[in-house]
């Protein structure tokens, strides 16, 4: 028998994945973060972002951009935000700024 977390299709965009991921977190497993949690793990990845020293792809660069990524899945999550059409709809408006 699979876990409710491996029943949910590898082939789905990553962000669809994310939210249903931490919604069956949230039922299954135990309660998910609270957006007052999120938001601030999200600041403090900003802080680490902000001492990152850029040089071409590492590891902990990679690290940062996935806490801060599935943070943003959870306050989509718990917002009830498509990610996917709000990604879509903003890629859309500088689409149209720059043609």
């Amino acid at each position: 028998m699979e876990s409710p977390l491996k029943e949910i299709p590898r082939e789905l965009p990553a962000l669809t994945r994310a939210t249903k991921v931490l919604k069956k977190i949230d039922k299954y497993y135990e309660k998910g973060s609270s957006f007052e949690q999120d938001v601030e793990a999200l600041q403090e990845a900003v802080e680490r972002l902000k001492n990152y020293e850029l040089s071409a792809y590492d590891k902990e660069l990679g690290d940062i951009m996935a806490d801060m990524l599935i943070r943003l899945s959870d306050i989509a999550r718990i917002g009830k935000i498509s990610q996917e059409q709000v990604l879509s709809d903003r890629i859309d408006d500088l689409i149209e700024k720059y043609e």
